[in-house]
């Protein structure tokens, strides 16, 4: 709506002879003359009201400076909520045509000279005394596959050519309004086909000031017409799988809540997500991945009915919606057919692939909203993902409080941010060899005005799910080498204590957090090798992102850790492939340590690698002596955990790490 241009194809570069490249970005007002300027603003303000306008024409600028004639239509084009966002625009240059309408008034040798070598079909059909074809150029028997002399012989094949209706308009006093304006019109050939044509009509007046005749010119469109369907189909359909997109899907779904009225009848939208997408999209490739897309939505339509919809929402997730929905278990039926849609293995050209799918239910009637139907059916295949996929969830109460706690956890989380609700809590490390404390480990909490201290698990995956990870991750690395750096200048000395973090894969692939963990150890005053960055396995089975991103901390000097050791995927792939200074041993392994000879046998043999490796190592949740000892005898070398001390804020957390080489304990009921 600021006349900026985003599309200029091959066409306009002809009329105008501006390229793309050169006008792209540009405002459209540099192709307009001063003294067209005004009929600028009126399409402006006509597009501001939402009309469709009828084709203007008017002089314009060509690059050269030089002026040409031309027809313009314009059409609105339309946001999802139906506000006209700019306007598409066809521009033809009609200098010809012009110069051929001012010849016609001036001779009829010309206007015959002219016309029988012209594309455009002209021709002169009498009204009065008696109807006829007085004249038809020869391009009639191209675009309509009548000749000339078969027209003229039949004055009834006029309703071949022309609009009834403006034959009907000829005499009234709407005459003069038909004839000025150009008409398309579908022209119906002899062979049965249809092409379509724009028609320019001028009356023809007798001495008595009656119309007697009319003459035109036709012009077949049928390619514009084409690509103006085109338009209209690419921008409500996905171009890979050419399935309605959200925008043609949440006006299907009003239409159906609509037509569904006050009857029993209700609509059910069903939200479909693929199981894994991701992991065989990387391994297979983009290209199988859409082409498993485009098999998947092929199925998909196969497995409806064909009044209902099905729409590609977005990546691998499609959303469909059907109608007559009469009862609950009418609407899981459905979802679970589409659910075993997809038992059947796919035919890609690396060879068949299995894919499952979670689905998502939620079922609206009178009151409904489409986007609030598609957002219920989204979290309810979201339960569905977090229960294991490849099953059918109904959206119900418990999901929307579910939903709103989120949201206002989201808000809570934004606010500690901007107002340092958010604080560190501390538990040291301690080496089970000689019992001398040797670091900490940085905790994050969170200082809640209402609700007192909240504890982790209630907000980081929030905080993983909206990105705030990012912003809090940053403070936590910096707050935490400043804390490290003023008890080093407290003690007088560097106790060679090390500072442990916990980063997330969020952060771990931002493309500054190289420069960000240089920045907070440097304005620290602080040795890069007494900060420990921990990740846990998960993160790192992007393998092929990480190698680069680790290696490059590494560089730095900062010391690099595997947490929940032994709970992820391919962990000896990991010690393998990555710069990794320790193995954090998970608390469920160190729970039953003392007692249970399978974990026993798990921690000795972490110890084990560690020892041959070269890798500290560390088990985290010792909470009973009897635990602490078993790790002595096991030959652990470090232990955090409640035996030792519990996480405590910076001053109760300095006065620990001062204690005698022998820490204090909390007790323990063993």
């Amino acid at each position: 709506m600021d006349g900026t241009v985003t599309s200029w194809n091959q066409g306009a570069e002809l009329v105008y002879g501006y390229t793309a490249d050169e006008m792209i970005g540009r405002n459209i007002e540099l192709v307009f003359p001063e003294d067209a300027r005004t009929q600028l603003r009126d399409i402006y303000a006509s597009m501001r009201r939402g009309e469709r306008f009828a084709p203007t024409e008017g002089m314009r600028l060509r690059k050269d400076g030089s002026r040409v004639d031309v027809e313009v239509r314009v059409s609105p084009i339309r946001g999802a909520h139906g506000t006209v966002v700019g306007a598409s625009a066809i521009s033809r240059d009609i200098t010809e045509r012009r110069a051929a309408e001012a010849r016609l008034t001036e001779s009829e040798r010309r206007f015959r000279t002219l016309v029988e070598s012209a594309q455009d079909l002209v021709f002169l059909y009498r009204l009065l005394p008696e109807p006829g074809f007085d004249f038809v150029s020869p391009s009639a028997a191209e675009m309509t596959g009548y000749t000339p002399e078969e027209l003229r012989a039949d004055p009834d094949l006029v309703d071949r050519l022309l609009d009834p209706g403006v034959l009907g308009l000829l005499g009234s006093d709407r005459s003069v309004t038909a004839f000025s304006q150009t008409w398309d019109v579908g022209v119906r050939r002899k062979d049965g086909t249809v092409v379509w044509t724009s028609q320019r009509l001028s009356p023809v007046y007798g001495g008595t000031g009656r119309i007697v005749a009319v003459q035109g010119i036709v012009r077949d469109i049928t390619e514009r017409k084409e690509a103006e369907e085109r338009l209209a189909h690419d921008a409500l359909h996905d171009p890979l799988t050419d399935l309605p997109n959200r925008v043609l899907l949440l006006d299907r779904i009003e239409g159906a809540l609509n037509r569904a009225g006050g009857s029993a009848a209700r609509v059910a939208v069903l939200f479909v997500d693929l199981d894994r997408f991701k992991l065989l999209n990387d391994t297979r490739g983009h290209q199988q991945g859409d082409a498993l897309l485009r098999e998947v939505g092929e199925r998909l339509v196969r497995t409806v009915r064909p009044t209902d919809t099905v729409a590609r929402f977005s990546s691998d997730e499609f959303v469909l919606t059907c109608e007559g929905v009469v009862t609950v278990a009418d609407a899981a039926a459905s979802a679970e057919r589409v659910r075993r849609a997809f038992d059947a293995p796919f035919a890609l050209e690396g060879g068949e692939v299995f894919v499952t799918a979670s689905v998502g239910v939620a079922i609206g009637g009178v009151g409904s909203v489409a986007e609030a139907l598609v957002r219920d059916a989204d979290l309810a295949m979201f339960r569905a993902k977090e229960r294991g996929g490849a099953r059918v969830e109904l959206y119900d109460d418990e999901l929307r409080r579910q939903a709103e706690q989120r949201i206002d956890a989201e808000s809570g989380l934004r606010r500690a941010i901007a107002n340092g609700e958010l604080f560190l809590e501390y538990q040291p490390i301690i080496s089970l060899v000689d019992e001398r404390y040797i670091g900490v480990e940085a905790l994050v909490r969170w200082r809640h005005p209402e609700r007192g201290t909240v504890a982790p698990p209630e907000f980081v995956q929030v905080a993983e799910d909206t990105g705030l990870v990012v912003p809090i991750g940053t403070w936590v690395l910096e707050e935490a080498c400043r804390q490290l750096r003023r008890w080093q200048v407290e003690v007088g000395g560097t106790p060679g204590w090390r500072m442990s973090i916990n980063i997330s894969a969020t952060q771990l692939h931002a493309p500054d957090f190289r420069e960000l963990v240089t920045s907070a150890t440097a304005s620290a005053h602080l040795d890069p090798s007494c900060v420990q960055l921990e990740l846990t396995e998960s993160i790192l089975m992007d393998a092929d992102r990480c190698a680069g991103a680790l290696e490059g901390l590494r560089d730095l000097g900062v010391r690099l850790a595997i947490d929940d050791f032994g709970t992820g995927y391919s962990s000896l792939a990991y010690i393998k492939r990555f710069p990794f200074d320790e193995l954090k041993i998970d608390r469920s392994f160190v729970d039953g340590v003392a007692d249970d000879e399978y974990d026993s046998t798990i921690v000795s043999a972490v110890v084990a690698i560690g020892r041959a490796l070269r890798l500290g190592v560390t088990a985290e949740g010792v909470e009973t002596a009897r635990q602490a000892e078993a790790l002595r005898r096991l030959g652990c070398p470090a232990a955090q955990g409640y035996h030792f001390s519990p996480p405590r804020p910076p001053e109760e957390c300095l006065e620990v790490l001062r204690s005698a080489t022998s820490p204090r304990r909390i007790s323990d009921p063993d």
